[in-house]
């Protein structure tokens, strides 16, 4: 997977990177999902959830499906972090003339109650999928929902993966060797910091 290299891509990726980088980046002491310590975490549903970064978002993660010929049926990933990324890209995706049919999100447990699913959405076991992240750290979160993807839904394919900022300080061919779909992240912890 590639980025698209317009001069439209660059000011929104830029205009994007801005935004992270003064409304996301928190210092002090945390502990990541993926259980490491660190001085620095990316609170990107600062952004995200946040009119112009929705809109940024959407453009930018649709316009790199386009660029590389990725048609999903629907778009998804684990709940919390992949839910404004899901709505960002299905809102442009319709805006566009091009809607993707569904969206889903993976939860970390299965619903106690209702109709106590782990995957929510309108997702068909027909589907080819591109699953979503915000920040990829271990990669633990995406592993998890690919292994809850692949046992509700057998027959769902993913296309790839898209993620707002790859955390790791891997490549993206060693993720996508560790996922084993094809993997691209907007920005890099370098980019941001």
């Amino acid at each position: 997977m590639f980025l698209p290299d317009t001069l439209l891509f660059r000011h929104y990726l830029e205009e994007l990177r801005e935004l992270l980088k003064t409304q996301a980046i928190r210092r002090g002491r945390f502990t990541l999902a993926s259980g490491q310590e660190s001085d620095l975490y990316l609170d990107t549903r600062c952004v995200s959830l946040s009119a112009r970064g929705s809109y940024l978002i959407g453009w930018l993660f649709h316009a790199v499906l386009d660029a590389n010929a990725f048609s999903p049926d629907a778009v998804g990933g684990m709940a919390l972090g992949a839910a404004p990324l899901v709505s960002a890209v299905l809102s442009q995706s319709a805006m566009v003339g091009q809607p993707i049919k569904a969206g889903f999100l993976v939860r970390a447990q299965t619903k106690a109650h209702g109709t106590q699913k782990v995957i929510e959405g309108s997702l068909a076991p027909w589907m080819q999928v591109m699953m979503l992240e915000d920040v990829v750290t271990s990669g633990g979160s995406l592993l998890k929902a690919l292994d809850v993807l692949a046992k509700n839904y057998p027959n769902v394919r993913p296309q790839g993966i898209l993620s707002l900022v790859n955390r790791s300080g891997e490549s993206a061919l060693t993720l996508q060797k560790r996922f084993g779909q094809p993997f691209l992240s907007l920005f890099s912890l370098s980019d941001l910091v």
